[in-house]
């Protein structure tokens, strides 16, 4: 974790190939009820039904930094995988990512924030 144009940011130590994984996705499992704030939290669903939530705001992998981008720059996507029956999200290449890199997902309707600060909306404006 470091720096970024868009406040902290994830960065590639090692080259990645697409698919594959960088690193899971770690914090506290909570309900529904216990949902205070979207800041670093994961929203577990199934078959479209909200299932839990992970928080990641006091404790969790650095993959809670991970920023956003909507455009070329995004280079990575969270994936839920099974072992054992238990989901785990997984955040993986969705593209070669060179070392240095930062890390880029499109949260899509899960930003907000008033202004997109991404690579791609910074070139075009948006």
């Amino acid at each position: 974790m470091q720096r970024s144009r868009c406040g902290n940011g994830l960065f590639a130590r090692e080259p990645f190939a697409p698919e594959e994984v960088l690193m899971e996705y770690c914090g506290k499992v909570i309900s529904e009820r216990h949902f205070r704030s979207k800041d670093y939290c994961f929203l577990m669903e199934e078959d479209g039904e909200r299932k839990c939530y992970v928080d990641a705001a006091e404790c969790g992998s650095l993959a809670r930094f991970v920023n956003h981008a909507c455009g070329e720059s995004v280079n990575a996507q969270f994936v839920v995988a099974y072992a054992g029956g238990t989901p785990h999200i997984m955040l993986v290449a969705s593209k070669p990512i060179e070392a240095g890199d930062e890390i880029f997902v499109d949260y899509k309707e899960d930003c907000h924030f008033e202004r997109c600060l991404c690579p791609d909306c910074e070139v075009s404006g948006g």
